[in-house]
């Protein structure tokens, strides 16, 4: 919301979008975004009242949950969430760091991908490659279970300059 327009276009087109949101926003009974940080800043720019929903797994009264990994002869990362704004990109770039470290190291690692994204042909076939292994969608318990059972999770954002200010965060 913050990140300042470089040109006229940009001006403009921020501007109608902005309007568009207002707009939006005036006519919904209820706003909600994907958590509490995203409601407080929405609230301050927008002047409304938005109700933060998680995108994640909630471990219900679990300060910290026991992780069970069930495999001590591989380690499983997880990846679960979208492969838009060419975040798969940043998964093919963890992937053959981690496959350059088993090498040196002869420890087994699987780079579990879990989307509701299909990926096309071209792209699945680069996310099939070891270590990376992409799972198709996991919903509820079977998301949280998969959660639970792996060593690492893994959170990846797109770093190409033409997507970053969708998830850059100003300070």
């Amino acid at each position: 919301i913050n990140n300042f327009p470089a040109n006229c276009i940009e001006r403009f087109h921020k501007k109608r979008l902005e309007n568009l949101y207002k707009y939006a926003f005036d006519k919904a009974r209820k706003l909600f975004v994907i958590g509490d940080m995203m409601a407080i800043e929405f609230a301050r720019y927008f002047d409304k009242k938005f109700y933060p929903i998680m995108n994640l797994i909630e471990f219900s009264n679990t300060a910290r949950p026991i992780f069970q990994s069930t495999n001590n002869s591989m380690l499983t990362i997880v990846y679960a969430g979208g492969l838009h704004l060419n975040r798969w990109k940043m998964l093919l770039e963890f992937g053959q760091l981690i496959e350059k470290y088993c090498e040196a190291t002869h420890i087994k690692i699987n780079i579990e991908i879990y989307s509701a994204q299909e990926p096309a042909a071209k792209i699945r076939k680069q996310l099939e490659v070891r270590p990376l292994l992409f799972k198709g969608a996991l919903y509820g318990d079977d998301l949280k279970n998969k959660l639970l059972k792996s060593d690492f999770l893994l959170h990846v954002e797109s770093v190409e300059n033409k997507y970053r200010h969708f998830t850059k965060r100003d300070k």
